[in-house]
């Protein structure tokens, strides 16, 4: 026989603990059941009783674990109904609208980035031809008027739309 190290002492006496532990409720749920028969006799088919005998034995913890109802797997999920109406890509403006991402397919309210667009540099290029003094070409880069809104997907990070204003 080889000798008892620390580690292995440990899990033996926590084998002996769990084995302790399931002994208990073997006992518990023997106790429980005959309480059950005779409460069902006294009481009659009282269909709230046994309700609430249904969820003591499906939500009570074993052992520190809870036990989770059974789910079947083989049912396919349910299709993913959007809560709002969706807007379609075409339609999708300055704002961040809820559509659904043609990558990833899922539905999400778009993130929107302003970036500097082909009309600003136009009007840069014509206020600097007609004398733009001191900077005055610049004024466009800042008019969100000029700007593309581009609209990406937050779960993918890919690109859905660009909204020109003009």
């Amino acid at each position: 026989m080889l000798p008892v190290t620390g580690e292995e002492d440990d899990q033996m006496h926590e084998l002996e603990a769990i084995d302790k532990e399931l002994a208990e409720l073997q006992l518990r749920k023997a106790e429980l059941e005959l309480e059950e028969q005779g409460e069902r006799s006294k009481l009659g088919n009282n269909r709230d009783h046994e309700a609430d005998l249904t969820w003591f034995e499906s939500e009570a913890p074993r052992g520190g674990i809870y036990m989770l109802p059974h789910v079947n797997i083989d049912e396919p999920p349910e299709p993913q109904i959007p809560p709002q109406p969706l807007i379609a890509m075409e339609d999708l403006a300055e704002t961040p609208g809820y559509t659904q991402c043609p990558t990833c397919e899922e539905y999400v309210v778009t993130n929107t980035r302003k970036k500097v667009g082909e009309l600003a540099w136009i009007l840069c290029c014509l206020c600097s031809m007609f004398g733009g003094v001191a900077g005055c070409c610049l004024i466009p880069f800042y008019m969100d008027s000029t700007k593309n809104f581009h609209h990406h997907c937050p779960r993918c990070q890919s690109h859905i739309h660009t909204y020109r204003q003009w």
